[in-house]
């Protein structure tokens, strides 16, 4: 099983990926403080190899950057951890759709699934995974300490 993100029939299926050797994935806040209101600034989903270079994951919603699309979101709270806490919670809860979208041939061959007895197996990712991504270089990247 693959991911299709622009089919509108499909029967939305809920699945956990579990990230495989070979690949670190960063989910990074940018924070402000101002006022004595702490606002999220934006969220960003990075791919890093053995090196930390970082990758943009051939996901739909992340931008050239790969910050996150994440819609309607509040972000003013009351302290970083607040934020870092909301942030994960729009990510958890949100879905994934096709505005930011590339190609999906990327996306299959890198997300892949086997239905077992109970539950769905991450299967490996065909290919080298850093062939299947775009090499980033942001200004936020070079912050990110992994």
């Amino acid at each position: 099983m693959v991911p299709m993100f622009a089919s509108g029939t499909d029967i939305e299926m809920p699945l956990v990926w579990s990230v495989p050797a070979g690949v670190k994935v960063v989910f990074a806040v940018l924070t402000k403080e101002e006022d004595e209101v702490v606002s999220v600034e934006g969220n960003w989903l990075f791919a890093c190899d053995q090196d930390n270079r970082g990758y943009r994951l051939p996901l739909p919603n992340l931008h050239d950057d790969c910050r996150i699309c994440t819609g309607q979101f509040e972000g003013d709270q009351e302290n970083a951890f607040a934020c870092v806490k909301a942030s994960l919670e729009q990510f958890n809860q949100s879905k994934w759709n096709s505005d930011l979208m590339r190609t999906s041939e990327q996306s299959q061959k890198f997300f892949r699934f086997q239905p077992t007895k109970d539950s769905f197996e991450t299967l490996p990712i065909q290919g080298e995974w850093t062939a299947l991504c775009n090499k980033i270089s942001t200004a936020l990247w070079e912050r990110v300490i992994v």
